[in-house]
């Protein structure tokens, strides 16, 4: 605002303005910017000079980070250390060496990543981030030890729908829900047979019985 449209006596105005060119003029001290800020206006306004005006003073606080790419919001036991049951069978690990997740980025499963999140009545179901921009699953036959692979979506794709996974026979599923959707993703599934709720945000269909 320009000095020449408050509306008070000159003299004040006058005051005012000495006030803000010594402020200007003086060296600044060592203390933080925000205090600073405040001190300034608590000084003004205590000496009555911006009396009938509002002083707003604000400090941006600084924004959440971005947790698109955090895997832990969805597998929350990502930022807790890796147990022995998380660990996939030593005959699956190799694959982890040249499976390719995606087409273009050919991101690799970090085996030392990888958690149990669930099971069918033949598969132990893992869950894994590959490299920074992907969440995996990986179905692994509880008999032969063996897997056909990891089903993948990108991190930042998770929220619109999640990752549901399906056995070629259409007798096993399971779904990794996104966490914000799992009331209504149970309400969608409540007449189907076989869904069984394994974790928070786990759901796992078994036909087989």
């Amino acid at each position: 605002m320009n000095l020449s449209e408050v509306t008070h006596p000159k003299d004040t105005k006058n005051r005012v303005r000495d006030l803000l060119v010594q402020e200007a003029r003086r060296k600044p001290k060592a203390v933080p910017t925000r205090a600073r800020m405040w001190l300034s206006a608590g000084a003004l306004a205590g000496a009555g000079l911006l009396a009938g005006t509002t002083v707003l003073v604000t400090a941006s606080a600084p924004e959440p980070p971005d947790r698109f790419l955090d895997a832990s919001r969805i597998i929350p036991s990502l930022s807790e250390p890796q147990k022995e049951t998380d660990k996939v069978p030593a005959s699956v690990s190799p694959l982890f060496d040249y499976m390719m997740v995606d087409p273009v980025t050919r991101a690799d499963i970090d085996p030392t990543k990888t958690r149990r999140i669930g099971h069918t009545a033949t598969r132990t179901i893992y869950a894994a981030p590959a490299g920074n921009d992907f969440i995996c699953d990986i179905g692994v036959d509880t008999k032969t030890g063996t897997s056909d692979g990891a089903g993948c979506v990108m991190l930042k794709n998770f929220e619109a729908f999640g990752m549901n996974t399906v056995t070629a026979d259409g007798k096993e599923s399971w779904w990794l829900m996104v966490p914000a959707a799992v009331k209504k993703n149970l309400e969608s599934v409540k007449d189907e047979p076989g869904w069984t709720q394994q974790a928070p945000n786990f759901l796992v269909r078994d036909l087989n019985k």
